[in-house]
């Protein structure tokens, strides 16, 4: 089994230096797992799902499904363990598009579906806020704290390293 390619489905709600899996620890890499979205854009979203009446939400829903999946990796992994069925790690939608859809195979790592899911859900996030922000009496001061709701938690939540290792 290789922890390598796989994302601990956890990382992406656990503050603090949860990383999915530790590749420094592990294999000696200066690379780190960063899947943190952080509570703040996941009520966001939320909100925005079920405040958003939208006619690309369903698109932008579509992607979030897709690529939160994508970005799990080729097993299926929770709490630093494979979650087995019948003896073998559960193989995830990513095992078999990496397996036989030529070039897929150049992707390398989940992480690169990341960017592509915060997207999405930022995407969900701000039809949330557009509803909510049409709603209350000061919709600036309100905007200034959840942005700053977003960069508070991200600076002081977030596994990432501060500051950023370049490497040697």
């Amino acid at each position: 089994k290789n922890e390598h390619n796989v994302v601990d489905v956890l990382s992406f709600v656990i503050p603090g230096s949860y990383h999915s899996p530790d590749l420094k620890k592990k294999f000696g890499e200066n690379f780190y797992h960063v899947s943190y979205i952080g509570f703040v854009l996941i009520v966001s979203a939320v909100f925005g799902w079920f405040s958003s009446r939208h006619k690309a939400g369903p698109f932008w829903l579509l992607l979030i499904i897709f690529f939160f999946i994508m970005t799990l990796g080729p097993f299926l992994y929770v709490k630093g363990r494979f979650v087995t069925m019948g003896g073998s790690p559960l193989k995830l939608p990513f095992y078999y598009v990496f397996k036989y859809v030529p070039f897929f195979s150049t992707v390398g790592h989940p992480q690169r579906f990341f960017p592509v899911l915060g997207l999405a859900l930022m995407v969900y996030a701000s039809f949330g806020w557009t509803h909510l922000l049409k709603k209350i009496r000061y919709p600036a001061l309100t905007a200034i704290f959840i942005g700053t709701l977003l960069v508070l938690e991200n600076l002081f939540l977030s596994p990432a390293p501060y500051p950023i290792d370049a490497g040697k």
